[in-house]
């Protein structure tokens, strides 16, 4: 499969981007790279930062969205990116309301 991971950074998303990796996966990572982060080696690192848009080629079997903080951040990402599978893993302050993105 190939998959993009929105952050992958942070806490649990170096691990997730290995564990991904070693199973095989193609993995690319979209984050602003504002934080140093180790990945395994095939892994693509592409700078940008989501709030400017995603320039990123390629369709994606799955995105994985790591920081997401609010509804409209997700629309955009649902909106730019072609995937067939989208998941969500953002903080609890994913799920403030949103006119964009109604999460109720």
């Amino acid at each position: 499969m190939r998959i993009l991971v929105i952050g992958g950074s942070r806490f649990v998303g170096p691990l997730l981007v290995g564990r991904l990796s070693g199973g095989g996966h193609s993995v690319t990572v979209f984050n602003r790279g504002r934080i140093a982060a180790t990945y395994p080696e095939g892994v693509e690192h592409v700078k940008g930062d989501r709030d400017e848009g995603f320039d990123i080629a390629g369709d994606f079997d799955a995105v994985i969205d790591m920081c997401a903080y609010n509804g409209n951040q997700t629309r955009k990402a649902l909106d730019a990116l072609d995937s067939g599978f989208f998941i969500h893993m953002g903080t609890a302050a994913a799920y403030e309301r949103s006119e964009s993105f109604p999460l109720s």
